[in-house]
């Protein structure tokens, strides 16, 4: 999980996504008493419903992580392509002015 989130969020991010994620996995893993108390007397000891809203929880989860990283990175690669339009336009005009210093 550590490899992770200093993958995809950065080593500026690495503590807080780190530190949000370790919390929520103890707070899953608090109420794991209360899941199996469910399966046990709730569903009586059938554990596919359990199992089934798990995974449900665990795909929508996943799907808003991997959409939200993706809708960030097509930020950052605008914001890379501008800073990259400005630099080009930026070397253009000094060439320019480079010219016509050179004239004289």
């Amino acid at each position: 999980m550590s490899d992770y989130a200093a993958k995809v969020f950065g080593f500026a991010t690495f503590g807080r996504v780190y530190g949000s994620l370790i919390a929520m996995s103890g707070a899953i893993n608090l109420s794991q008493p209360l899941i199996d108390a469910m399966d046990h007397d709730i569903f009586h000891d059938d554990p596919v419903p359990v199992n089934a809203v798990l995974a449900t929880l665990g795909f929508l989860i996943g799907t808003a992580l991997v959409v939200y990283v993706r809708v960030q990175g097509a930020k950052v690669m605008k914001e890379h392509e501008k800073q990259d339009d400005e630099w080009r336009r930026n070397s253009v005009i000094h060439e320019e002015d480079e010219s016509m210093f050179s004239e004289y």
